[in-house]
């Protein structure tokens, strides 16, 4: 028995019936095999993106984190930054910038770089001849007190003279700029970082009139340090040591304005600072007669003088405010006048005890003559013996600096009357006029 097929079954395709089959199952071979193969592709491409990502995020966080601690450092560094370019300002460019410095009120950070431990540092901040050698000696009369006189001097000296300044580490470093090397310095003195201090501080002649610094020179035996720096090292440690021992650290200061002290306020938060003023007439007649002006020049040098004691005023009264209890301001002729109570509130403000014995110490300073003149009646030899011109000229350029401390303008007679006082009765309010 047959069994009979379809009819379509026994139909014989055509060659273009059978081409365009082989063509279609050719695309379809073709579509699922690319299909299968980017398959994976699109997997790899979509994990390489989220390393991308990630990449980018990481970066993207890198540079915001560098940007942050780079906005840090300027914040932190603004005033340091004022002080650097302080010396390319005018006066009254520079006296203004240090105004709105002092009056900003955006928040400082906080961070501190001086350690609790060690002693107590205490800034005598003044003038050249308004007293304070006698005043240094006054608080060094203290007998644990490690005292460093006029620190700055010879530095000042190497950066007029454009000197490299060299380190005990052997580096030499060119240092244009002297309030910022003076704010190192006075920041590794406070911290007793002896060994961190530039070689022409052991060099200079002031240095024998730090504490210790005999056992310095007998520790380097008749080495220049500048030929044997291990030495110096290991001789500046000696120093170091004996600082560390000590509960109090004072130096004096004549070379800064009070503006450039305002980082060390901030970062070493047990430091203490003693402005020291004295009859601008009083101070001018001494630098005059130490050959500090030349009598062509000393108008615009008063002036100059004036506006730079006005400046330090203004400061500190703003300094005062943002750093209550750290800051003082006592008057030489005081000091003259009542030595006893006048020494009791620089101790009283330093912290430090006025035993008996550290009392007896200073009226023996006191007592002191030279060439057999006391002490006292040296402080007023401008009064009895005045330059009358040199005493104009004071009054005719400084009449702000008068009126914020109430200063009288005398004639001669008057003048040379010792028991005719110098100043009102009661100073006018104060106001920084100058931009009026």
């Amino acid at each position: 028995m047959k069994i009979s097929m379809p009819r379509i079954w026994k139909m014989r395709p055509s060659i273009k019936s059978v081409c365009f089959a082989c063509f279609i199952c050719l695309l379809l071979v073709f579509y699922i095999t690319t299909s299968m193969l980017d398959c994976p592709s699109m997997a790899l491409r979509q994990m390489f993106k989220k390393r991308d990502d990630l990449e980018n995020s990481y970066l993207y966080n890198q540079q915001t984190l560098i940007g942050r601690q780079k906005e840090r450092i300027i914040d932190d560094n603004d005033k340091v930054v004022l002080m650097l370019e302080s010396r390319k300002m005018s006066s009254t460019t520079k006296n203004s910038a240090a105004r709105k410095l002092l009056r900003d009120d955006v928040s400082r950070k906080q961070t501190t770089i001086a350690p609790e431990a060690g002693p107590i540092p205490i800034l005598l901040v003044t003038y050249m001849r308004s007293g304070s050698s006698f005043v240094g000696d006054l608080l060094k009369a203290y007998p644990k007190t490690f005292y460093a006189f006029e620190p700055l001097h010879i530095l000042q000296v190497d950066v007029r003279k454009q000197r490299p300044i060299r380190y005990f580490d052997g580096t030499m470093r060119s240092r244009n700029n002297f309030l910022e090397l003076s704010v190192d310095t006075i920041r590794d003195l406070s911290m007793c970082r002896m060994e961190q201090l530039p070689l022409s501080f052991y060099s200079d002649g002031f240095f024998t009139a730090c504490t210790d610094s005999s056992k310095f020179h007998i520790c380097m035996n008749g080495s220049k340090i500048e030929n044997d720096l291990e030495s110096g090292r290991k001789c500046s440690r000696i120093l170091s040591k004996a600082c560390q021992r000590s509960e109090y650290f004072v130096t004096k200061i004549i070379r800064m304005p009070l503006y450039a002290l305002e980082p060390l306020l901030e970062k070493i938060p047990r430091l203490r600072i003693i402005h020291l003023l004295r009859d601008t007439r009083a101070t001018v007649s001494s630098q005059v007669n130490a050959v500090r002006y030349a009598m062509g020049n000393l108008q615009p040098s008063v002036l100059k003088f004036c506006n730079r004691v006005y400046d330090d005023i203004v400061t500190r009264e703003a300094l005062e405010r943002r750093y209550p209890g750290r800051l003082m301001t006592i008057e030489y002729e005081d000091i003259i006048k009542e030595p006893i109570d006048s020494t009791k509130k620089l101790y009283q403000f330093s912290g430090m005890n006025l035993t008996r014995q550290v009392q007896k110490n200073i009226l023996r300073l006191f007592s002191k003559t030279r060439k057999g003149v006391n002490f006292t009646v040296i402080s007023s030899i401008w009064r009895t013996n005045p330059k009358m011109s040199v005493i104009k000229t004071v009054d005719n350029n400084c009449q702000q600096l008068y009126t914020r401390y109430g200063f009288r303008v005398l004639n001669e007679q008057d003048l040379k009357n010792v028991s005719v006082s110098l100043k009102l009765k009661s100073a006018p309010a104060f106001d920084d006029f100058r931009n009026e």
